[in-house]
């Protein structure tokens, strides 16, 4: 696992800015976080967290679904979450290969 990359971190701070209540959690989550490049998908990956960190509350939806602008081609971003944890974020897509991170843009 590494430190996030530029456009991993741009998609990780759309999500805080579009989280409503769930936003602080997210925030101090993804500012420890590690990531990998999930397996066959150079956009999707798993995240780790570490640490005493606040948790999502107990039945929280999972996944977690951001809507994105049109145009891409993207659904929407899912960010996947265990006891609390967040651990994954994939792009919902109608096609494949999906947009780039880079090129998404959340919506309310």
């Amino acid at each position: 696992m590494e430190s996030p990359t530029g456009p991993q971190r741009a998609i990780l701070g759309q999500i805080v800015d579009h989280a409503g209540n769930l936003a602080s959690v997210l925030e101090a989550q993804f500012a420890s976080c590690r990531t990998e490049p999930m397996e066959g998908c150079g956009e999707c990956f798993d995240i780790e967290v570490s640490g005493d960190l606040p948790r999502l509350p107990e039945g929280t939806e999972c996944p977690l679904a951001f809507g994105v602008g049109e145009g891409t081609g993207a659904l929407s971003v899912l960010l996947w979450h265990e006891g609390g944890l967040v651990d994954g974020l994939e792009v919902n897509s109608v096609g494949h290969p999906h947009a780039a991170l880079a090129d998404l843009v959340i919506e309310d």
